[in-house]
């Protein structure tokens, strides 16, 4: 019964479920885990069948594939509220990346077979979660994009990533800015001091602030403004 309470809790107040009448609601939470995962505890890896859809109620998860060298790039961060691992091709379908917890958290998951029932028949869901979905389709396919960019650009890339995600106050290290931007913590490091700098960003420890994000944005597109540029 509690577990059950506290399904119908995270259910009603989540972006996306909220949109669901009382008795789809009740109906998912009575068939919905609730989990917690210590930091760097694996949920699921690539390539593993997609059973499950995946929410976060607290903490990080880090979703990331591995290059053939043992890489990590990080393709999201997934944040409370956020919806993953929704794979909605009927044929054999399996997990794109691997999700790991990148500090404790609390997970909330159910079957994809019950998420394919509610979109058939909650139209006004299936519009929310069709454009969620495809706002994330459209950062991974940037993501992608940038992997062929130099560092500068990929980190510019991450941070705009970030910045859109949390706002100005950046809760995160640039260990994640190195994942996010596929590359070493020391680039990501030597890169954030040039945007010091600049006074695009400032830092400390676990945490990056956005001080100009329309500077952040033509660093983006143009690259490091000059030293004497306003």
């Amino acid at each position: 019964m509690k577990q059950f309470s506290q399904a119908i809790n995270v259910i009603s107040q989540h972006r996306l479920l909220k949109v669901l009448d009382e008795a789809s609601q009740a109906e998912l939470a009575g068939i919905a885990n609730l989990r917690d995962y210590e930091a760097a505890e694996v949920l699921y890896h690539e390539g593993e069948d997609a059973t499950d859809v995946w929410i976060v109620v607290t903490g990080q998860v880090e979703l990331i594939k591995l290059t053939t060298k043992g890489h990590e790039f990080m393709i999201e961060l997934a944040i409370p509220q956020d919806l993953f691992g929704a794979v909605f091709y009927a044929e054999c379908p399996r997990y794109p990346v691997t999700a790991v917890a990148m500090q404790a958290a609390r997970v909330m998951h159910f079957p994809i077979r019950e998420m394919h029932d509610l979109l058939a028949r909650n139209p006004h869901f299936m519009k929310e979660v069709l454009a969620d979905t495809c706002l994330r389709l459209c950062h991974a396919q940037h993501m992608r994009g940038l992997t062929i960019e130099d560092v500068p650009k990929r980190i510019a890339g991450a941070l705009v990533y970030l910045f859109e995600k949390f706002g100005p106050e950046i809760p995160e290290s640039r260990v994640t800015l190195a994942k996010l931007a596929g590359t070493t913590v020391e680039s990501a490091i030597r890169l954030s001091r040039q945007l010091v700098e600049a006074k695009i960003i400032a830092t400390e420890r676990g945490r990056i602030e956005i001080l100009s994000p329309k500077r952040l944005y033509k660093f983006a597109e143009q690259g490091l403004p000059e030293p004497d540029e306003k």
